[in-house]
């Protein structure tokens, strides 16, 4: 009697298919010989053929377990990478508040004006000393010419004089560049007696 859920077998099926779904107990594979072991190994190596379905199977499945861990890696990193720029962005932002803050504060802003202030004034004092420099440059350089041109002019008056002081042979024959024969000379010195 046969219920509805439940499929009746003989007892030699049952047998066979315990034989290949449930490994013999290990006396009774002592007891066999080599067969169940030798069944192992072979299935072992079958395992790590690529060239059968479930050889390749596993290997696709594998190489995309590798590609989406070796992904994850690369998103990872560009996460990590990402997360210390904006670190840096904030720290960047928090000190840049904090400056300005500092900057409003009123006691800095008194003491940068003073400072300012003191650096105006060390300007316009610089700025004073050196247009005293280049005007007393330029009282030297008025005196070293008025100087000049003193000696020059005196050097023209002595030059004068001495024209005048000295007559010359040569004025006196009213030819200038042309000498007087000592014949000449002589004559004049005794005085133009012939």
């Amino acid at each position: 009697m046969a219920t509805a859920s439940a499929m009746v077998i003989k007892r030699s099926e049952l047998d066979h298919i315990q034989k290949t779904l449930v490994p013999p107990p290990a006396d009774q594979v002592a007891s066999t010989g080599d067969g169940w072991t030798k069944h192992l190994k072979s299935k072992a190596r079958a395992e790590t053929w690529t060239n059968t379905l479930d050889g390749a199977r596993a290997k696709n499945l594998a190489e995309t377990k590798n590609r989406l861990l070796r992904d994850e890696l690369a998103k990872q990193k560009v996460d990590e990478e990402e997360a210390n720029i904006q670190l840096e962005n904030r720290k960047r932002i928090i000190t840049r508040a904090n400056r300005i803050l500092y900057d409003e504060a009123d006691r800095v802003k008194s003491f940068q004006s003073k400072m300012q202030l003191c650096d105006v004034l060390a300007e316009r004092e610089a700025q004073t000393q050196l247009k005293d420099e280049l005007d007393k440059l330029d009282q030297i350089r008025e005196e070293r010419y008025l100087e000049m041109d003193m000696h020059n002019y005196r050097k023209m008056m002595e030059r004068e004089l001495r024209e005048k002081m000295e007559p010359s042979e040569c004025c006196l024959t009213g030819y200038e560049h042309v000498p007087l024969s000592p014949h000449v000379a002589q004559e004049r010195q005794s005085g133009g007696a012939h």
